[in-house]
């Protein structure tokens, strides 16, 4: 099969992946727990191939595909910026795209919350394709030609100088460029993919001024009353016509709680009305999650040494704990993202604590994973802290190294 070379048929290989997906959590509801991980596999496996063979990396806005190098031809196209979606009918090509690579986001990262111990590669390779499907959300937002519901957000994101999605990974908000220089890529189209990638990021940082969504993790998601992020909600009220208080809440809130409502609120008047600012919302944070995840227990047992040290331990028989979700409902259907503001703080009242919550009331975090570290860092390798000779000299989990 050929790439797509069109937005028309760029909408019906996703509709057919969605649906095919879709299909596949239907039969991993019914099954056991060891069919169930098989068919998590699967989804994996076929949304890689599909971003790898049949959705094209876009090009920058005025580059001709000639214009990259012969083997990469095949997998780029200009038809994100060139194409108009089509006006007839009631149905909104655009926005039914992005609710598509949403869904498909999301049901990636379900699937591998069943990976227990991936290796570097198969970490670089979740990276690599969860950004695919944020830049490709991108370039089919920014394009208004016969956008309807996504008009307004398409249309702001390229004012005042140019809003672009935020790409950058870990706590320490490392580049993708610097991360994607030592990842580990099996597969030679994964190469030509990367390259891809980086061209079109290149692009948006050369030519664009504000950064969207570049929460920031000390310990919880924050977001300040200067980030580009609260700039653009203030755009969206403005063009919109909406008044500050419209999103509810208890009266004698700071305006920085109002402005934080307008952001998490997932039933606010910007979310009925102008669905394309949640989905790019959760499109950023989940490429961010899922470019450096790490596997839910080994992310709590982080977390909590960093937070503690000398804590005790306890047993806790809540529902949400990891343990008790082995047959949970999350796991064979993906569920939204749940935002919210935790707590307004500063001198000035003017930062904001995020929770965001998916994958079965999992935190979503930045996290450390493999593909932020050197593949040769033995600390990694043998999940100790500090480890000493003898940790090393007895693991089990260190590379043979050709067998020798």
């Amino acid at each position: 099969m050929t790439p797509a070379t069109s937005l028309a048929q760029l909408s019906s290989i996703l509709s057919q992946s969605v649906a095919i997906v879709q299909s596949l959590w239907g039969r991993a509801g019914n099954s056991g727990t060891a069919s169930r991980v098989a068919i998590q596999m699967q989804i994996i496996e076929y949304i890689t191939w599909v971003f790898e063979t049949l959705v094209p990396m876009p090009l920058p806005p005025g580059t001709a595909p000639d214009t990259v190098p012969e083997e990469e031809r095949h997998m780029v196209a200009s038809f994100y910026t060139t194409d108009s979606f089509s006006s007839t009918g009631d149905a909104d090509v655009q926005q039914q795209l992005l609710s598509d690579l949403r869904y498909l986001q999301l049901s990636f990262g379900n699937a591998w919350q069943a990976v227990e111990i991936p290796t570097r590669g198969f970490d670089s390779e979740r990276c690599l394709i969860s950004m695919t499907m944020l830049i490709v959300f991108d370039a089919i937002l920014r394009n208004s030609r016969g956008s309807k519901k996504a008009t307004l957000i398409a249309t702001l994101i390229q004012s005042e100088g140019g809003y672009y999605p935020s790409t950058s990974l870990g706590k320490s908000n490392l580049s993708f460029t610097s991360v994607a220089a030592t990842m580990e890529l099996n597969r030679p189209t994964l190469l030509i993919m990367r390259a891809g990638l980086l061209r079109y990021i290149d692009y948006q940082k050369e030519n664009l001024q504000h950064e969207l969504f570049d929460l920031r993790m000390p310990d919880k998601l924050e977001v300040s009353k200067n980030d580009n992020t609260i700039t653009f909600i203030r755009l969206i009220l403005d063009n919109a016509g909406y008044q500050l208080e419209e999103c509810g809440g208890m009266p004698g809130r700071t305006e920085m709680d109002k402005l934080t409502e307008w952001l998490v609120n997932n039933r606010s008047p910007i979310a009925r009305d102008h669905t394309a600012f949640v989905l790019l919302r959760d499109m950023v944070i989940l490429a961010k999650f899922l470019g450096t995840m790490e596997m839910r227990d080994a992310q709590l047992l982080r977390r909590r040494k960093e937070m503690d040290p000398l804590a005790s331990w306890y047993i806790s028989f809540d529902e949400g704990g990891p343990g008790r979700q082995m047959s949970a409902g999350w796991r064979t259907q993906p569920m939204p993202l749940k935002w919210e503001c935790a707590m307004v703080r500063g001198r000035d009242m003017d930062k904001a604590d995020i929770i965001v919550q998916g994958f079965g009331q999992r935190e979503v975090h930045y996290g450390e994973g493999l593909v932020l570290h050197s593949p040769i860092a033995v600390d990694r390798l043998v999940e100790v802290d500090r480890p000493t000779e003898d940790d090393v000299l007895h693991a089990t989990s260190l590379p043979k190294l050709a067998g020798y």
